[in-house]
């Protein structure tokens, strides 16, 4: 069974981005520049944490637009973790998202060091893992698959040191 990465990812340019080395910032420690995210909860930076309740609605691409904009000027390394129960996507910003990360490997890898998702049950674990090669083949990131919240922190740092 053949699962969509999900997110909050929709179709942009970055052509001509630069990253901007920064600071690095321990976890726990929140850049001031990303206070204003609504999609995204950087409490944690560098973990980011998709937001259920900000994805469930048709129609938050604008606000992702936004926080995807603030997270790419930021320039720092971080990895995007999706925690379980997401809710289904309107399939409009599903086909976006997707095109985004196409279209913007290089500019998304260059700050993104993996997608996390979590999946507790171990059924859709090992479904999730059996999918992963296909969607980092696609998007160009590494996509971890863990059971728990601190197992995804765990996988981060890991992601995070790997970089250095």
């Amino acid at each position: 069974m053949k699962r969509a990465l999900r997110g909050p990812f929709r179709p942009m340019l970055f052509n001509s981005m630069e990253v901007v080395p920064m600071p690095t910032h321990h976890a726990g420690a929140m850049p001031p520049d990303l206070a204003t995210l609504a999609v995204f909860d950087v409490t944690e930076f560098p973990f980011v944490v998709v937001r259920n309740d900000a994805i469930a609605s048709t129609g938050y691409a604008q606000r992702w637009l936004d926080d995807m904009h603030v997270l790419m000027r930021h320039g720092e390394p971080f990895v995007m973790i999706f925690p379980p129960a997401r809710p289904e996507e309107a399939h409009d910003d599903r086909k976006e998202r997707g095109m985004w990360l196409k279209q913007n490997r290089a500019a998304l890898a260059a700050v993104c060091r993996a997608l996390i998702t979590i999946e507790p049950d171990p059924a859709e674990r090992e479904a999730a893992r059996a999918n992963a090669s296909g969607i980092e083949k696609a998007f160009g990131i590494p996509l971890d698959v863990t059971a728990s919240l601190d197992d995804a922190k765990q996988a981060g740092r890991q992601r995070l040191a790997e970089a250095v």
